[in-house]
């Protein structure tokens, strides 16, 4: 699998569809999974890979599920499959809508292995000049 880089800008109708970009599409496969972001900081939703994804619940399942309980329902609990269909478009349900903000406008970012899916308002937020100042600081920690 090649990386997954880049962005795309789409929009989301009142079905919940969107058109998931065909250069993300072609490194995640036919289907993928749609999923929450687990973070504090920001409203969006991640894709794996079914592979990425298989791994992901392989890592998960084989940990104390007294620990990983809370987690494995935040992960697994908010998942949904995702096919796209002959125009390329997925269905993002309601939920996940409203959890990750979105309305209408889009972006999808390429992580690398996985992609994300924001809203255009977030996304903007996510990048500014004080997000990047912030993101200057992380590289420097890690000796990127």
């Amino acid at each position: 699998m090649k990386a997954i880089l880049g962005q795309s800008k789409s929009t989301v109708d009142v079905k919940g569809r969107m058109n998931f970009p065909a250069k993300f599409r072609d490194e995640l496969g036919e289907a993928f999974i749609v999923a929450k972001a687990i973070d504090n900081n920001v409203k969006c939703l991640k894709v794996y890979s079914t592979a990425d994804w298989n791994a992901l619940s392989e890592k998960l399942n084989e940990l104390p599920q007294n620990k990983t309980a809370p987690l494995l329902r935040g992960i697994f609990g908010t998942a949904e499959p995702a096919e796209p269909d002959k125009q390329g478009r997925i269905i993002l349900p309601l939920y996940l809508r409203k959890y990750a903000e979105i309305e209408s406008e889009v972006v999808v970012v390429g992580l690398g292995a996985r992609a994300e899916i924001w809203s255009k308002a977030n996304w903007e937020k996510a990048t500014d000049d004080e997000s990047m100042d912030m993101l200057v600081d992380i590289a420097e920690e890690i000796g990127f």
